[in-house]
């Protein structure tokens, strides 16, 4: 998860903005903190690890990031929002690096509550290293990733894939890690193409994570939570601030290590406002929240889920 101040308003963008019938008000609060109270119900659920172990795990019921802007005044722009074209395994089907999702079934998703105070910016890497001790934050475990809900969703399904080892950030990725980006970004693609009948979905890392432990976020583009209430929140996801997956995992492979210049991508979160899926400017949050409940939008994200089911 992001904590990022609260925003209620962005500046008025000289850019021509959307347009919709509806311009009521929306009461914004603001976020608090990051974690989440346990639930109840619990079943035993596998870990993968193939030790015998087993967790418990909270009942459950039933390339690219958003296409952006890419600074150059050029549109991105994944449209079906795949993004897992490119990815090949070239693994021999066992090993560490085993894609065992292949086997399951999809766990039914089930956001946990949020936490009840502030839980500080070692939550997730607590989380990764003991998910044992949270069952109930956790959607599925596999013998090297921890897939967590983010408590503080910023859409109507937000999920991050973290490694089962400690490493704090991007800044720590060396060329050894290519094998777990790719393995991340494999399970990454399975979880949206098995969510992808219900959901347009994207995937991509934050350019300057708020939280240690490094983590992927996958999420529905509907970006429709009450957990989305700033212009750094949305920008966080609506700009190249939110990197494709083959983005690091090339630079990694040609350069060794992740060149993230923090000055010019946290200048991207206090952009004004812009709608990357159809091209238009966004003035302040209640408009946001107009905006992503608009049948322009809603007619754009069902094309773009029946282009990636297609």
């Amino acid at each position: 998860p992001v904590a990022l101040e609260s925003d209620a308003t962005a500046p008025r963008s000289e850019l021509s903005h959307c347009s919709h019938e509806s311009h009521a008000s929306l009461m914004l609060e603001s976020d608090h903190g990051e974690g989440n109270m346990r639930t109840d119900s619990e079943c035993k659920i596998d870990d993968g690890a193939g030790d015998g172990s087993r967790i418990a795990i909270g009942t459950r019921e039933s390339e690219d990031a958003f296409g952006v802007d890419n600074g150059s005044g050029s549109r991105v722009d994944d449209s079906n929002g795949s993004g897992c074209g490119g990815i090949h395994d070239n693994r021999d089907g066992g090993g560490v690096w085993a894609q065992e999702w292949k086997m399951r079934s999809l766990p039914n998703f089930v956001q946990p509550a949020k936490p009840l105070q502030p839980e500080g910016l070692g939550a997730l890497e607590q989380l990764a290293m003991a998910p044992e001790r949270h069952p109930e934050r956790v959607f599925m475990l596999t013998r090297q990733l921890v897939v967590a809900y983010d408590v503080y969703p910023k859409a109507q399904r937000h999920l991050l894939i973290m490694p089962r080892q400690r490493i704090p950030g991007p800044d720590a990725l060396r060329s050894e890690h290519v094998p777990l980006l790719e393995h991340m970004h494999q399970l990454a693609c399975w979880i949206r193409m098995q969510m992808g009948s219900d959901f347009a979905m994207s995937a991509g890392f934050h350019a300057v994570p708020s939280m240690r432990q490094l983590h992927l976020h996958v999420l529905s583009r509907d970006m429709d939570s009450e957990s989305l209430k700033s212009k750094r929140h949305y920008n966080s996801f609506a700009t190249d601030f939110f990197v494709a997956p083959q983005k690091w995992l090339s630079e990694l492979q040609q350069h060794g290590r992740i060149a993230v210049n923090r000055e010019q991508e946290e200048a991207k979160l206090k952009r004004d406002m812009r709608c990357p899926l159809l091209n238009c400017a966004i003035r302040n949050m209640p408009e946001l929240k107009i905006h992503l409940r608009s049948p322009q939008y809603l007619k754009r994200l069902a094309e773009m889920k029946s282009s990636a089911n297609g």
